[in-house]
């Protein structure tokens, strides 16, 4: 047979096609045989060789494929490690934005706190005079109002004495 790729079903077609040379007194002629033996051998060692080297094949391209999944595994997480990455900076950033906006909330608030502070003081002085500038009023109101008094009760008194001059008179 010649050298191309030969398979189980070539065999088995040999097989059942495969005769032997008889001897004139019964029996085969073993040369015959052993040449149909040998070429069942050449046969199966071709299919062997077939397979070895198709086993060989598919090794290289599994390495192959292996090497070329790492190499994307590799390529995959150098990607993941520079997005994660990214992301932790983005998220630092936003972070510190945020602390420094709550900062700025905080010092603003302090400032009107202390400006309340201020205007409270000031309402405070403000009202402590409003009230000393009263008290000062009033007491100014009820010494006058007891200058009136005492003038009053005195020209009552003056009224009386007259009213009781002029009965007197009258009388």
């Amino acid at each position: 047979m010649e050298q191309t790729k030969i398979s189980m079903t070539d065999i088995v077609e040999y097989l059942r096609n495969m005769s032997f040379k008889t001897k004139p007194f019964g029996g085969c002629d073993k040369e015959d045989v052993l040449d149909k033996i040998e070429e069942l051998t050449r046969m199966y060692q071709r299919i062997l060789n077939d397979m070895a080297q198709e086993v060989e094949q598919l090794k290289g391209e599994r390495e192959a494929r292996q090497e070329q999944l790492k190499q994307e595994l590799s390529e995959m997480l150098t990607r993941a490690q520079h997005e994660a990455n990214q992301i932790r900076v983005k998220a630092e950033a936003d972070a510190q934005a945020h602390v420094d906006e709550r900062k700025a909330e905080v010092d603003q608030l302090r400032k009107e706190c202390g400006e309340l502070i201020a205007q409270k003081a000031q309402v405070k002085k403000n009202w402590d005079n409003e009230l000393l500038d009263q008290k000062v009023l009033l007491r100014v109101i009820g010494e006058e109002l007891g200058s009136m008094m005492t003038a009053v009760g005195a020209l009552g008194e003056k009224l009386e004495g007259q009213a009781a001059e002029k009965s007197e008179h009258e009388a």
